[in-house]
């Protein structure tokens, strides 16, 4: 993860160093691969409401 200086001079808003990390429940994979939004095969472009995105979620700690 990117971070700006700023977020690890010391100084307000931190960022805890390895707390970077993805967040990846079982819900979110299917079959052993990250369980995709799903597109109408009729209407390609249309979402069909199920899925997820094509890339997991990321997060990290920081404090004040």
């Amino acid at each position: 993860m990117i971070i700006s200086p700023s977020l690890a001079d010391g100084k307000g808003i931190e960022y805890v160093r390895g707390s970077f990390n993805r967040y990846d429940p079982d819900y979110l994979f299917y079959k052993g691969k990250v369980y995709r939004w799903q597109q109408s095969r009729k209407y390609p472009k249309h979402h069909l409401g199920e899925g997820y995105s094509d890339h997991l979620p990321i997060y990290a700690l920081f404090r004040l």
